[in-house]
């Protein structure tokens, strides 16, 4: 019985918390009692990932984890009233059909009409443009698309635009962009990161430009219904000091991303640009093609998070010390870095690793001394050896010829080779498969995080909030732009070896990532 009766406790004793958490007067107390639950107004088309309905009904979304976070400490129930466009949401509150809406921006022409709370969160206004140049253009010569009733399209006719589409969800508006039909859509860059992530659109660029000031978002509800803002606005005056178990933010990694992107940006311009470095022979990762432009998939990863983001990257060129001297003087924010094993530098702090390299071994099917060493490729035998060797044994032998290495494994000199998967699986001919064997031992992994001074923590923040929310098909994407060859069966196998050297120390060039 005294389980039951604790179990009871602990049941309801968040709500009796969060009642006592907000110091209402009698006449809120009144008006709870009187509104056990109140309705929001909702577009029945989502908008993700703000709000978003789910296939048995529920709603989920950032807006809806702020206002289900604030009604459970006021202590009372929500439902949903659907509308089909924001003009039609809008008119049910004002005219009480609905209480509340949830994420609006006060504007001088909604001030008459509408009684605002105090802003959950501040997130930023973006432009996504279907071509590059067109972000370069005059923005009144170019065709936009918006979402009807929002203040994006206010923001548009604020500035002399005039060949604006307006459409009644996200979804229609983006549409156009993508058809050809618009040159750009205005909307929150939650939403456009999002749709861009999950759409696996690597085109185009995303800016926030300087005439689109941040939107601050919260409730709105008619001014009839002003006490409920006020109980609302108690809630989120004290957010600061409430309890952890009792905080209103929404977790969503683009939001939270957005939250950090905008307090980057808010330090002073110089500030504001993230400087980087990474030698530049590191194909296909990061190298000069043959006009001398930069160019590999890390170098086109940090243009797609720049043209995601709306933040500044700019290359520095390692001129007299390595980009790790560098790091360490201040010259530069951010270094791409293979690190073995547990970060032992107190100097700094890694991001999560956003590349993974997969090393694939190669046996020979018949006997081989198990007292022989691993064989591993890498680009050259000099002091970078160190770091690949750490990913494996002591006794690892190194080769920077595939041909020798490849030998050594048919005389029995190595017992195992070791070579990145996408290499193993890019030019294995056919008869190379006849007497060995491929990935018998287990694959060993090397992470590429970011390497960022750990006296600069919100950039370790706000890398890491922004490697949140990339897909991986994007990066694999990117990758098999620099890949060279596919599949190959039949070839002769000098052919295949040449093929081999040339891609492998491109290859463990790439996997060197710059750490000495």
């Amino acid at each position: 019985m005294g389980k039951i009766l604790n179990f009871i406790v602990i049941l309801f004793l968040p709500a009796v918390a969060y009642s006592h958490e907000i110091n209402l007067t009698p006449i809120e107390k009144v008006y709870i009692k009187k509104n056990p639950t109140i309705s929001i107004a909702v577009l029945s088309e989502s908008w993700s990932p703000y709000i978003e309905k789910t296939p048995v009904g529920e709603y989920n979304g950032i807006h809806i984890d702020y206002i289900k976070n604030i009604t459970s400490i006021i202590g009372v129930k929500v439902k949903y009233n659907t509308f089909d466009s924001v003009d039609e949401l809008l008119k049910s509150v004002a005219e009480g059909e609905s209480d509340i809406a949830v994420g609006f921006s006060q504007t001088p022409e909604r001030d008459r009409t509408f009684s605002f709370s105090v802003p959950f969160f501040t997130g930023s206004v973006a432009v996504w443009y279907r071509k590059t140049r067109a972000a370069y253009m005059p923005i009144q010569s170019l065709s936009w698309a918006c979402v009807s009733g929002t203040i994006y399209c206010e923001r548009l006719k604020e500035q002399g635009i005039r060949q604006i589409d307006e459409k009644k969800h996200f979804l229609e508006a983006i549409n156009l962009v993508n058809e050809g039909e618009a040159d750009a859509i205005i909307a929150n860059y939650v939403t456009i990161a999002e749709y861009l992530n999950d759409s696996n659109i690597v085109k185009g660029t995303t800016k926030l430009p300087e005439w689109l000031e941040p939107e601050s978002a919260g409730v709105i509800a008619s001014k009839k219904n002003k006490i409920l803002i006020d109980i609302i606005n108690k809630v989120l005056n004290e957010k600061e000091d409430r309890a952890p178990h009792t905080q209103i933010e929404s977790d969503n990694i683009y939001h939270q991303s957005d939250l950090l992107n905008l307090a980057y940006r808010n330090m002073n311009a110089e500030e504001q640009t993230i400087r980087y470095s990474l030698k530049e022979d590191s194909y296909p990762l990061f190298y000069r093609n043959d006009k001398g432009e930069i160019t590999g998939y890390l170098f086109d990863f940090i243009k797609l998070i720049q043209a995601r983001t709306g933040l500044k990257f700019k290359y520095v060129p390692s001129i007299g010390k390595t980009a790790w001297n560098s790091l360490s003087d201040g010259d530069i924010d951010l270094v791409p870095i293979a690190y073995p094993g547990e970060n032992n530098d107190s100097n700094i702090t890694l991001s999560h690793p956003y590349i993974s390299i997969t090393y694939r071994s190669i046996e020979k099917k018949d006997y081989v001394d198990a007292n022989k060493p691993t064989g591993v490729l890498i680009a050259s035998n000099n002091t970078k050896t160190s770091l690949i060797r750490s990913f494996f044994s002591n006794s690892t032998k190194t080769y920077d010829d595939v041909k020798s290495l490849l030998n050594d494994l048919e005389l029995g000199e190595i017992r195992c080779a070791y070579l990145p998967s996408d290499l193993i699986e890019g030019v294995i001919a056919k008869d190379f498969t006849d007497h060995f064997s491929i990935g018998k031992s287990p694959d060993r992994i090397v992470d590429i995080s970011f390497a960022v001074s750990k006296n600069n923590v919100l950039l370790s923040e706000v890398i890491n909030g922004v490697l949140a929310t990339v897909d991986h098909e994007e990066l694999t994407k990117l990758k098999r732009g620099y890949r060279q060859f596919n599949v190959i069966y039949g070839y002769e196998k000098s052919l295949v070896y040449k093929v081999l050297f040339l891609f492998s120390c491109a290859v463990f060039l790439a996997c060197l990532v710059i750490y000495f």
